[in-house]
């Protein structure tokens, strides 16, 4: 089994806000075994394989990281998924306004990535303070990105998979965006001159974007 597996194994299970305990016990396994699994310290066999993708509803070809399509599961294929062929490109930032917003859990599957999220709750004690993070397929880290935050990233390598997980579904009517230079929030990058979609290039500041957190 590749690395892929047991990363997936586990985000399905915190997907379904379940315990590793309970999951275990549905499964048929111990606790310890299911997080040998999940930790890829060993290699379940054919049956167990076949069990989870029953259990989680998904294909055995995304469990093993084959394929983005989980047959069935709630986020589509193109909301997981996004790739850079460039060092230097960056997306963001975005969010998702109001009742259509996304918590997010973000990872790094090739290269590397600075991953940033910033706090876009006007009530919050913490707003437009933003954290930092590097993601990469070395650390396999991953950051989650609550509700009512903004989410951006920026590659430090060529070649870079970026996959990530979200609690609603993709709402074009309820897309935002934020200037990723904003002086407002004043984000440390670590570039200059970045790799710009046309859609980031004509996003808002802060003071003029309609976020539809300004009641959280």
């Amino acid at each position: 089994m590749n690395a892929d597996f047991s990363r997936t194994l586990a985000l399905l299970r915190q997907e379904k806000e379940i315990s590793q305990r309970k999951a275990a016990a549905d499964l048929g396994i111990s606790q310890a075994l299911l997080s040998h699994y999940e930790n890829g310290v060993r290699e379940p066999g054919l049956a167990f394989v076949k069990k989870a993708c029953d259990y989680y509803h998904v294909s055995a070809d995304y469990l093993l990281g084959r394929t983005l399509d989980r047959d069935g599961g709630m986020i589509d294929a193109e909301s997981l998924h996004e790739s850079s062929d460039v060092k230097g490109t960056l997306r963001g930032i975005h969010f998702q306004r109001g009742d259509k917003a996304q918590a997010k859990l973000v990872r790094c599957a090739r290269g590397a990535v600075l991953d940033v999220a910033v706090d876009l709750r006007p009530s919050s004690p913490t707003y437009k303070q933003w954290v930092a993070v590097e993601l990469s397929e070395e650390n396999k880290r991953q950051l989650m990105i609550p509700r009512g935050f903004g989410h951006g990233f920026v590659t430090l390598t060529d070649h870079v998979e970026f996959l990530y997980k979200a609690d609603n579904y993709y709402a074009p009517e309820a897309d935002g965006g934020i200037r990723w230079n904003d002086p407002e929030l004043g984000i440390d990058w670590g570039v200059t001159d970045p790799v710009l979609s046309e859609k980031d290039t004509k996003s808002p500041f802060l003071k003029d974007a309609v976020t539809g957190f300004e009641d959280w």
